[in-house]
């Protein structure tokens, strides 16, 4: 079987016999990469505020091993924080925190009022915040961030099964039922 390329190149398509003689066929990279944030502006649940007092002096750069302060190579001034990695109140309780560490205290920290607008009762900011950081990094993430439950109270978030230490005498494969009955909150909400 051959395949034509947008060059008009005709060239032989791999065929599944040829895997095992040809391993490069079958590579997979197995390396993790960040990929490009989603948006512009991300929204992170903290936001750093730079005052105008700021001098420069890259206190802020040296200390912040989030990456939320950068100075790129060659520029002078430091750039707009990237907030949206800051981790918060978790940073305080370690010896990186630039917002004590600001000589000039040019630097404080909010909660950002946008970050609170996402989400609803069931998918809280957190948890948006929390899964796209996942996608975009490949690892879990940071403490912070509540990424387990959310809002949900319950339903199929927590769901668990318990296996008993030994095996019930005369028990059967047919025995066994993982169904669920669905809409069984009694909350008065359509079924």
């Amino acid at each position: 079987m051959s395949v034509t390329l947008e060059n008009n190149a005709v060239v032989d398509a791999p065929v599944a016999d040829d895997f095992p003689t040809r391993p490069d066929y079958a590579e997979v990279v197995r390396e993790v990469r960040p990929a490009l944030p989603r948006y512009r502006n991300e929204i992170g649940k903290y936001s750093i505020r730079r005052a105008s007092t700021c001098v420069n002096c890259g206190r802020c750069v040296e200390l912040c091993p989030e990456g939320v302060h950068r100075r790129p190579e060659g520029y002078k001034h430091i750039i707009r924080p990237m907030d949206y990695r800051c981790v918060g109140p978790e940073c305080e309780k370690t010896d990186h925190y630039c917002i004590a560490a600001c000589p000039q205290q040019a630097l404080s920290l909010l909660e950002n009022p946008s970050f609170a607008t996402l989400g609803d009762c069931r998918w809280t900011p957190d948890l948006i915040a929390s899964n796209w950081q996942m996608a975009e990094t490949g690892n879990a993430p940071r403490g912070y961030l509540e990424s387990e439950v959310g809002a949900s109270g319950g339903g199929f978030d927590r769901l668990r099964f318990r296996k008993p230490a030994a095996q019930p005498a005369g028990l059967r494969r047919e025995d066994i039922s993982t169904q669920l009955v669905l809409n069984r909150r009694n909350d008065s909400r359509r079924r």
